[in-house]
């Protein structure tokens, strides 16, 4: 599944993040394992939808969750760029514990 998520990512973050309610879509990525594709995909994914999120976010444990599955993507200016992010929207905690 890994080499067609990384497409699907691909054809979702070139349209603008609109998402009035994306938390059935975060929850169910904090519940699936194994996760559905590579490290740096999904987090590019999650990064996708923090764009589209209005302050307050009130899902930020289930961003937690899954960030801490994946581990590192091996792109610290992606990691640094989703944790600013989710910052931005209001929510707290380090997303990838190992570099900070």
């Amino acid at each position: 599944m890994g080499e067609v998520f990384e497409d699907a990512v691909e054809v979702v973050v070139a349209r603008p993040a609109k998402f009035s309610d994306s938390s059935i879509i975060l929850y169910e990525l904090s519940k699936r394992d194994p996760v559905p594709g590579p490290p740096r995909a999904l987090a590019q994914f999650l990064l996708h939808l923090l764009r589209g999120q209005q302050r307050p976010m009130y899902e930020g444990e289930y961003v937690l969750a899954i960030c801490r599955r994946v581990g590192e993507t091996g792109d610290a200016d992606l990691e640094r760029e989703l944790q600013e992010r989710f910052v931005e929207v209001g929510c707290s905690g380090a997303l990838f514990p190992e570099n900070n």
